[in-house]
């Protein structure tokens, strides 16, 4: 029986910190910029503030996830209560996502952030189900999902497309 990679779980977990900090900073610099960009429509500016916002609230969930998964303590109440106010956040991020109606210039970014977070999700129903049955192997599963898996790589894709647009509509 193998054991599970905690050190690499570990690795990943520091390099989402990292990619999530940069979305951070990034958020913050742009707090200080104007309110909107001159060729920007409303619904793209709209658009562009709601999932930076949104992103970043589910970047802090799993931020707090990966606290929680690197010390499991399954059957503890607190722990267990801690742990669904998280996996909430991120379902919530994921029922906003799918009930937004992109303005379409910006439909592709939507497109991929939408398959991000549909992948963290999904993750958070098999720690949810691992939970309930007491299956680590299950949670351990779901835990490489959601911090080194492809949700990842498409939330940072979809923020390098937002970005991308906006500096392509700053001028």
């Amino acid at each position: 029986m193998e054991t599970f990679p905690f050190k690499k779980v570990i690795i990943a977990l520091i390099v989402l910190m990292v990619i999530v900090a940069g979305v951070g900073l990034y958020l913050g610099a742009n707090e200080s910029a104007p309110a909107t960009t001159p060729t920007m429509t409303p619904e793209e500016q709209t658009y562009r503030i709601t999932i930076e916002n949104r992103a970043a609230i589910c970047g802090q969930a799993i931020n707090a996830l990966s606290e929680l998964m690197t010390n499991l303590q399954i059957g503890d109440a607190q722990w267990t209560f801690n742990v669904a106010v998280q996996l909430a956040l991120i379902q919530a991020v994921y029922d906003e996502a799918i009930a937004i109606d992109p303005p379409s210039s910006m439909a592709h970014i939507h497109d991929k952030y939408v398959q991000a977070v549909e992948h963290y999700e999904t993750a958070t129903q098999l720690i949810k189900q691992g939970i309930d049955e007491v299956n680590v192997n299950l949670i351990e599963q779901a835990t490489v999902e959601l911090f080194t898996g492809t949700g990842t790589q498409l939330l940072t894709e979809s923020i390098e497309l937002l970005n991308e647009f906006i500096l392509a509509h700053s001028n």
